[in-house]
C-alpha cells in the first residue's frame, strides 16, 4: 500500500493520519477486543480504522556507551602472532 510515494501498512498510514503523527510501526498499536479484522490476525482483510486500534509504548532503550578513545594505541590492535614453521 503506498501513500504519498511511501510504502506502508494500511492500518498504521490511517492511525498515523488521524491518531498518532509520529508513529513509527506496526508494532506500536494493539487492536481493540470488539475489532473483528485485526492486523494481528493474518486474516485476507484487515480493519484499518484508526479507532480499533490503541498505542502501546515501545520501551526507552538505554543508550549505548563507547569510549571516546581506545585503550590500545594505534597501530597495536595486531597481535603478534608466531610464525608457524
Amino acid at each position: 500500500y503506498e501513500v504519498s510515494h511511501r510504502k506502508g501498512l494500511p492500518h498504521v498510514i490511517y492511525c498515523r493520519v488521524w491518531r498518532w503523527p509520529d508513529l513509527q510501526s506496526h508494532h506500536e498499536l494493539k487492536p481493540m477486543d470488539n475489532c473483528r479484522f485485526p492486523f494481528s490476525a493474518k486474516q485476507k482483510e484487515v480493519c484499518i480504522n484508526p479507532y480499533h486500534y490503541k498505542r502501546v509504548e515501545s520501551p526507552v532503550l538505554p543508550p549505548v556507551l563507547v569510549p571516546r578513545h581506545s585503550e590500545f594505541a594505534p597501530g597495536t590492535l595486531v597481535a603478534a602472532i608466531p610464525a608457524v614453521t
